[in-house]
């Protein structure tokens, strides 16, 4: 996960695992946990154009692009979402896609993604400067590493951008994740999302800010805010021998839900939900009251709760058909 301390990319370890199923009344998606279904192989240069006009930065661009694109699976179809020629076809829209709504200015709805597929990546090493989008970090450590990714905490130390606060003006770090491969797919899942769902619910969906692609990596980069998730919270309980308050599971479990349901509102299936992909979210941490107030005064309920992370695994409802569905085996 991009945003925290949660795992990056799916894990490699190939066990059989039980399957995920969200079924609603139009679809039946099942996703095998611990696979990772956008799976390409990085020779595969799919779309080698890295420009765009200014017209393609507009809503209009972005609305063209979808509107050329044909819907997938066809209707009533089944999708096989794991197969390596339904990933390439879902990178390839991602592609389109994040180019005709991609700026450099840093604006509302807008978002910075640059593909430079015969250019390697920058390397990230623990101890060492990364340098990039007009920024410079010191990479601090390693948050979390799966099969697929490395998640690092950088710290920033300069920036040359005016839309981005300095050290001295307000937060400061970041998580990288870096994908072993070419796929700005989380990208496009994260900016499709925070312009979509209400206000209120954006700070609980990690929104990953800028998108680098590369020859055989991607990278991915997100404010850094929140350290600790709920699988972190229930180790810490089963160390203690004690179980949790009632009243706390019942309060994140409602949390989650919230999430999803804004999720699936605008038309995203997150597909790979466990405790791993689920920050604990607190937007004012100097405030220790954990005192209720139905205004939403800072500090209260409504600034704590949690954030789901890692849409390596989502699934757009709005790229397929209606009435499609998707097999993850």
């Amino acid at each position: 996960g991009g945003g925290g301390g949660g795992k990056g990319g799916r894990g490699g370890s190939g066990r059989s695992r039980a399957a995920v199923c969200y079924k609603e009344p139009s679809i039946n998606v099942k996703c095998r946990q611990g696979a990772n279904p956008w799976a390409l192989n990085s020779s595969k240069d799919l779309n080698t154009s890295s420009s765009s006009s200014p017209d393609a930065h507009s809503a209009e661009a972005e609305a063209q692009a979808e509107g050329e694109e044909e819907l997938l699976g066809g209707e009533g179809g089944v999708v096989a979402v794991l197969s390596e020629e339904h990933g390439a076809l879902l990178v390839q829209r991602a592609r389109s896609l994040l180019l005709a709504r991609n700026s450099a200015s840093g604006g509302e709805g807008s978002v910075e993604y640059e593909r430079r597929a015969s250019e390697q990546p920058p390397p990230v090493r623990v101890g060492s400067k990364v340098e990039g989008w007009g920024m410079l970090f010191h990479c601090e450590g390693v948050l979390g590493k799966g099969g697929w990714s490395t998640v690092f905490k950088l710290r920033r130390v300069r920036t040359d951008r005016a839309d981005v606060l300095s050290d001295l003006e307000g937060e400061s770090l970041s998580a990288l994740k870096v994908l072993r491969q070419e796929n700005p797919w989380e990208l496009h899942v994260s900016h499709r999302l925070h312009r979509e769902v209400a206000a209120a619910a954006r700070s609980s969906l990690l929104e990953l800010k800028w998108g680098l692609e590369a020859e055989g990596a991607t990278l991915l980069l997100a404010d850094y805010k929140h350290a600790f998730s709920l699988q972190d919270l229930v180790n810490a309980h089963r160390r203690s021998g004690k179980k949790m308050d009632e009243h706390v599971v019942a309060f994140y479990a409602i949390e989650v839900l919230r999430c999803v349901e804004a999720m699936h509102g605008a038309g995203i299936l997150h597909a790979d939900l466990k405790p791993d992909n689920i920050l604990l979210r607190d937007d004012h941490p100097s405030e220790a009251e954990w005192e209720y107030d139905p205004r939403g005064a800072p500090g209260g309920f409504s600034s704590k709760g949690v954030m789901l992370i890692d849409y390596g695994c989502a699934i757009d409802r709005r790229l397929y058909s209606p009435g499609v569905k998707f097999e993850g085996r």
